[in-house]
């Protein structure tokens, strides 16, 4: 698994700058205090809403 992530660092940076530019996006929808919090629970509610399925 290590030397799979090792493999996947150089596509994982050239997609960062992509993705920080979609967070900073959300920043501007999302009030800053909200937005880590929010994406937090969003993922925890929908990881266990596939579990109950």
């Amino acid at each position: 698994m290590i030397s799979y992530m090792n493999l996947k660092t150089k596509e994982h940076n050239s997609c960062f700058l992509l993705e920080l530019a979609q967070v900073q996006f959300l920043d501007g929808l999302i009030s800053h205090s909200m937005h880590g919090i929010s994406i937090i629970w969003r993922i925890w509610w929908n990881y266990h809403q596939a579990l109950a399925i």
